[in-house]
């Protein structure tokens, strides 16, 4: 926009008296809904970490209580109950290496929504992403029940994928060794905060776009749990973290709602279409 146009278009003219009482009620009411939101804000964070601390509880120390630990060897979870059993990851996940079939639904992975097909993402989000329309052998195949390390898995954790279909050559497929590996538990495991640390120091130069592979994770010793605890675990995660995220949620919805009251006040006092008392 141009100088001129800025100097040509013309602006609500306000008595300053006016403009000191809007300036007044508004720096009151905004002082009182700001101060709300932080309180409210700050919950939510708190109900975050206390989610977090849940999950690194359960996925290294069990639900049965206080019980006899040993040391495990295992840099990011040194104490581990006595049942279970420190273990290289390649015993628990092997390397998926098929290309895609022809006419398989593209996969994309997504923090939020996890691994999706790309046209649901684009849906969900109303965002683009890059659809392969031809050289198509670039593509892997995806198995329902793979685990998935993305470029962002050295920021929130590996992904799980309950849908097969094909996905970027850019990404790498585990493939769970079912006999030690209850899914759901180890959705949880690694997806906890303990787990990405570790991750993140298989890698001297972390950041945003940086390919990760088979090798980091391979880097990162795990443990085997009995399966009937694995399950034990994953069914009081599931239920512990549903009840939080429901709570964040509402929080999360309610300061949504106070940021849009406070954008329409602020609108109607500038506007005149809310009077300030004498």
């Amino acid at each position: 926009m141009s100088a001129d146009a800025i100097k040509n278009t013309p602006i609500i003219l306000i008595p300053l008296d006016e403009q000191r009482r809007i300036c007044k009620a508004l720096d009151d009411e905004c002082s009182k809904i700001d101060s709300v939101l932080t309180l409210t804000r700050n919950s939510i964070e708190e109900y975050k970490k206390l989610k977090q601390a849940i999950i690194t509880q359960a996925v290294t120390k069990g639900v049965r209580g206080d019980r006899p630990m040993k040391a495990s060897g295992i840099e990011w979870a040194n104490l581990i109950p006595l049942e279970w059993e420190s273990v290289n990851p390649k015993a628990l996940f092997s390397q998926r290496k098929e290309k895609a079939a022809p006419g398989e639904r593209q996969l994309t992975s997504s923090q939020k929504y996890g691994i999706v097909y790309q046209d649901d993402y684009m849906e969900l989000t109303g965002s683009r992403v890059v659809v392969v329309q031809k050289d198509f052998d670039i593509l892997k195949h995806v198995e329902a029940g793979d685990f998935i390390i993305s470029m962002r898995s050295f920021q929130g954790g590996l992904e799980y994928s309950t849908k097969t279909g094909s996905i970027s050559s850019a990404y790498v497929m585990l493939i769970p060794n079912l006999n030690l590996v209850y899914p759901r538990f180890y959705r949880w495991l690694l997806k906890s905060e303990v787990y990405i640390r570790a991750l993140q120091r298989t890698s001297n130069m972390v950041r945003d776009g940086q390919a990760m592979r088979y090798s980091n994770f391979a880097q990162v010793r795990l443990y085997t749990v009995p399966l009937q605890e694995q399950m034990e675990i994953a069914a009081y995660l599931d239920e512990k973290c549903a009840m939080l995220d429901a709570l964040i949620e509402k929080k999360e919805k309610f300061v949504s709602e106070i940021e849009s009251y406070k954008k329409s006040f602020i609108y109607e006092y500038i506007t005149g279409k809310r009077g300030i008392s004498l």
